[in-house]
């Protein structure tokens, strides 16, 4: 039988436990999510490629490309196979309840360590308000998850919503964690007289100190469709120390292929336009995207490989398909398209 405490203990005396979780292991940055500097001795040998624009050691996966694989599999065999490929980092969206094999959050956080893997934040699940949120904050304390996020936000302005994110970020500020919003199309489509979207008067109305941005870039560029005036990448130019995390995954333009009727996301969230697909196959123009912020961060004195930000990438149209190709597609094709094909403009 396998003796896991063991495992982990002789990695720990090897010098091979990099992933190690904690403010040991990351540098926390106010109004950012702690990367991971390197990755870990021996986990990916490939040599690393100075042309590329994303940093590889800050590649990461939202686990909800692989939540039906999860429930079916177990973190476990997930976590291997995900270091197998090379990855160093997870951004979760639900925890232990997640696994069938009734794994317990310490088990969870063991695992995480186990294979080197690094939790770059996750989305909270169930009810957010007064009541919830330091347990939603302690949850993310005993994993180790710097950065706490809101998966969905209204399509609407509304100030006692920004005052709601100011009081739980300003808590998980006071617990040493970052707390974020995730977007989809509905808040970016529409804009006021001033001509600013929802989205938009989010970034600018809420507290710095408390609340950063993970952008949906896939659901961003959604949204030009219904406000062709939106630029995502200057969105991000222009609030660049505000986005803590990217949420990195493809589709084709309205009309270049049949709708995916599988995919119900587009209609939810305000969408339709674009049909989702494996990062890497489909027509957002990550090279351009990345390359200007790129740009703009080194005329600004930021970092130029982007180390304030992880790079997280995703497919919501795996559900359903444990164990199958589908999502293990992107997580293998993607990991690699980001790491050696995007490329620093010359």
């Amino acid at each position: 039988m396998f003796d896991r405490s063991a495992a982990v203990s002789r990695r720990r005396l090897m010098g091979l436990g990099a992933g190690v979780i904690g403010a040991a292991a990351m540098q926390v940055v106010p109004g950012a999510t702690p990367v991971r500097a390197e990755p870990r001795p021996g986990h990916y040998e490939m040599p690393i490629d100075d042309g590329a624009i994303v940093p590889r050691e800050r590649i990461g996966i939202q686990l909800y490309t692989l939540r039906a694989t999860v429930r079916e599999l177990g973190y476990d065999r997930v976590f291997r196979r995900l270091a197998a490929i090379g990855y160093t980092q997870v951004e979760f969206a639900g925890y232990e309840g997640e696994d069938p094999t009734g794994l317990s959050r310490a088990g969870l956080a063991e695992l995480l360590e186990e294979y080197g893997l690094t939790p770059a934040g996750a989305h909270m699940q169930g009810a957010i308000n007064d009541s919830t949120i330091d347990d939603h904050i302690q949850q993310a304390l005993d994993l180790g998850v710097p950065a706490i996020g809101q998966a969905s936000l209204p399509t609407t302005f509304d100030q006692a919503t920004i005052d709601s994110w100011n009081r739980w970020g300003a808590r998980a500020a006071d617990a040493g964690l970052t707390f974020y919003l995730h977007n989809h199309s509905g808040e970016l489509q529409t804009t006021d007289a001033n001509g600013k979207t929802p989205y938009e008067r989010y970034i600018e109305e809420t507290d710095p100190a408390a609340v950063s941005f993970e952008l949906d870039v896939y659901w961003a560029f959604n949204a030009t469709v219904a406000n062709p005036s939106l630029d995502p990448a200057q969105l991000v130019i222009d609030h660049a120390d505000r986005f803590a995390l990217y949420h990195v995954k493809d589709g084709h333009e309205p009309g270049s292929q049949p709708p995916d009727v599988s995919n119900p996301f587009g209609l939810v969230f305000g969408g339709a336009g674009y049909s989702m697909t494996h990062l890497g196959q489909g027509d957002i123009d990550y090279e351009t995207f990345f390359n200007r912020i790129r740009t703009a961060d080194i005329a600004a004195g930021r970092p130029a490989d982007g180390r304030h930000r992880g790079y997280m990438l995703e497919n919501d149209n795996t559900n359903g398909q444990a164990d199958t190709k589908e999502a293990w597609v992107t997580a293998v094709t993607g990991q690699a398209w980001m790491a050696h094909g995007l490329r620093i403009a010359e």
